[in-house]
């Protein structure tokens, strides 16, 4: 039976269904403590603390950044034995869940993150902070920023789709140096996403050839393009390695540098939450946590992790 610390948004803390669903997992007879999030700050501090109380489990309970800050609190700490991780989705889009294929249902969820096979997979690094699923920058990053809570509460994920349309015709294409470990790029930028997962924004697939197991980040730049041309962006981002491509750019690689500029407000967003930065190196770190993952799960490269 495992010793599990559900780490629990705040903003969810009279959900019948999460009490129902860790009532019915106490009584299998698995220990079961929840910590509530009340401020910015306190998932990382949880997830840190349960780390070194030997927890076996950690839950991430909330959205993208929920789990975002538990990662961070999780990766920050060096403990013997780390406790795995597992995810209840519950924000607006659960990008990183969907494309887990996580069960999007409470108690399923909360049976995969408690019981389910931990699986070794990699972890983003921007500068110093870690992330699971995508960073993104020009117009991702403006859109998943600018986006209202009420939109989001009264459209779900496709808010993000109104308020990217919304946001288009004020976006001005900032140049960008992009390098790998033996490729360059100059680019006029509108979009760029670096993935460890594969979708971003309420359920775009922005890096679609990724795996959260094979030790590389994919990188996609959509280039400077008008607005009659945006059908065909579309069908690019669906192939983005095609030789054919007039917009956009896509590399496998371990890591990736960018720099802007100039460093604007919230210029690069990590899983949903900004990063005022100029320069930013972003890394793999190949195999660095154990997560609670789906057997059949299409992020992972080898099935059964």
């Amino acid at each position: 039976m495992a010793r599990v610390r559900l780490i629990l948004n705040g903003n969810h803390a009279n959900d019948d269904a999460v009490r129902e669903a860790v009532q019915t997992l106490r009584q299998r007879g698995h220990e079961i403590e929840t910590r509530v999030t009340w401020e910015a700050g306190d998932a990382s501090y949880f997830a840190a603390s349960g780390a070194r109380k030997g927890m076996e489990r950690l839950i991430a309970a909330g959205g993208d950044g929920t789990l975002n800050e538990v990662v961070n609190g999780l990766m920050s700490t060096r403990v013997e034995c780390p406790p795995a991780l597992g995810v209840l989705p519950m924000g607006t889009a659960n990008d990183f869940a969907s494309g887990c294929g996580i069960p999007l249902e409470t108690l399923a969820a909360m049976e995969l993150a408690v019981e389910g096979v931990a699986t070794a997979v990699d972890v983003g690094r921007a500068n110093e902070r870690y992330f699971l699923n995508v960073a993104s920058g020009g117009l991702g990053a403006t859109i998943t920023a600018e986006t209202p809570d009420t939109l989001k509460q009264l459209l779900g994920g496709g808010a993000y789709v109104v308020n990217g349309l919304l946001s288009f015709s004020r976006q001005t294409p900032s140049r960008v140096l992009i390098r790998g470990p033996d490729w360059q790029a100059e680019e006029a930028l509108m979009i760029a996403a670096v993935g460890n997962g594969c979708q971003a924004g309420g359920g775009f697939a922005v890096t679609p050839r990724a795996k959260i197991d094979d030790g590389l980040l994919d990188v996609m730049v959509v280039g400077e393009f008008p607005w009659m041309e945006a059908e065909n962006v579309l069908d690019e981002m669906e192939q983005p390695d095609s030789p054919g491509n007039r917009f956009v750019q896509y590399w496998q690689t371990p890591w990736v540098e960018v720099e802007m500029e100039e460093a604007g407000e919230g210029a690069i967003n990590v899983d949903g939450e900004p990063m005022t930065v100029r320069r930013v190196r972003f890394e793999g770190l190949p195999r660095s946590l154990l997560l609670a993952l789906p057997t059949n799960s299409p992020l992972l490269s080898r099935p059964g992790g």
